[in-house]
């Protein structure tokens, strides 16, 4: 019998324990937002009551991206700490304007400005103050723009004015109100479709009375990746001597982009994607209430109650002599 290879063992044992990663993340990001792309779609038929889900995603690619660099200056004084730093984002910004970034794309946001000292010379001002050894200032310098093959260019960009933390990148779509009412839309006609099927097996849902609840849930891409260890081996810097030749290597940690599945959805909109997107769910419940029609025994009863003659009613008078009169009859 052919032994399979070691590599393809250890890759087959990384892809089930993803997918049991995946499921029981699925499961808890749904159940904690109360939606029900988790569920299984199934509608019930009571007799008096009918109940229909539709579940519909939206796989949109972002109208916009914007890019967070941090950059951690020090200093000996304030102004050098400042004068460093400005040098640094100044450049970089000017090479991202090569790119066709405009400077109005741009945005510096100061994070910390803050003194440390030293614990082996200790100086103080006239004032006895502790003076500082140096300065430490950190700075977000915000980027947006809209092809996001740019990212790769402007990690080089970066790296050569010594900016090398990349703290995150957000997306965003411009019109989510159209967003949600194309969906809705389309919730909409896949209910017309399901009607027409239904008549056929005697579900007539035209005049009945409906109860609506709708609700709405977004996944951005950011928070859909999942860590991931490779099996190519990469040497480590240092190893031990005498030690087993697996201690000199290392696997790399690393991370891939896990959409929400279609597994649960009755409608997909732009299903085929080959870049992380902004992913929208619109789930639409229906209710649909018989009327309640009493059985004929019961009617023909009341209305044979309602026909008969009321009995006559006589109302007396006692005064308060004793004396009984009498009033009137009904």
């Amino acid at each position: 019998m052919m032994m399979a290879p070691r590599g393809w063992a250890q890759q087959s044992s990384q892809v089930r324990g993803y997918a049991n990663r995946q499921v029981v993340e699925n499961l808890v990001l749904d159940r904690n937002a109360g939606a029900y792309a988790a569920s299984s779609g199934v509608n019930v038929h009571t007799g008096e009551r009918f109940q229909m889900d539709v579940k519909v995603l939206y796989n949109v690619v972002a109208d916009a991206q914007v890019a967070i660099f941090n950059i951690t200056q020090i200093g000996e004084t304030a102004e050098k700490a400042e004068q460093l730093a400005t040098y640094r984002i100044e450049g970089f910004m000017q090479d991202l304007q090569g790119l066709g970034i405009a400077e109005a794309d741009m945005f510096q946001d100061l994070i910390s400005f803050a003194p440390y000292y030293s614990t082996t010379k200790k100086l103080f001002s006239n004032a006895l103050v502790k003076k500082p050894a140096g300065f430490e200032l950190q700075k977000n310098l915000h980027i947006r723009f809209k092809d996001g093959k740019l990212i790769n260019r402007m990690l080089t960009l970066a790296a050569k004015h010594e900016i090398y933390d990349l703290v995150r990148v957000e997306y965003y779509v411009e019109d989510v109100a159209k967003v949600h009412h194309e969906m809705r839309l389309q919730a909409m006609e896949e209910v017309t479709r399901r009607q027409e099927v239904y008549a056929g097996l005697g579900m007539d849902l035209r005049e009945v009375h409906r109860k609506l609840a709708e609700g709405h849930r977004t996944y951005m891409p950011q928070d859909r990746y999942l860590d991931y260890t490779g099996v190519t081996l990469i040497a480590k810097e240092t190893s031990s001597e005498g030690g087993n030749e697996g201690d000199e290597y290392r696997n790399p940690r690393t991370a891939f982009y896990s959409p929400v599945s279609y597994q649960d959805f009755d409608v997909v909109m732009n299903p085929v994607i080959m870049e992380p997107v902004v992913q929208f769910t619109y789930t639409l419940r229906l209710d649909f209430e018989y009327p309640y029609n009493a059985p004929e025994e019961e009617t023909e009863a009341t209305a044979r109650t309602e026909a008969q003659p009321k009995e006559d009613r006589v109302v007396y008078l006692i005064t308060p002599q004793g004396e009984v009169k009498l009033l009137s009859a009904l």
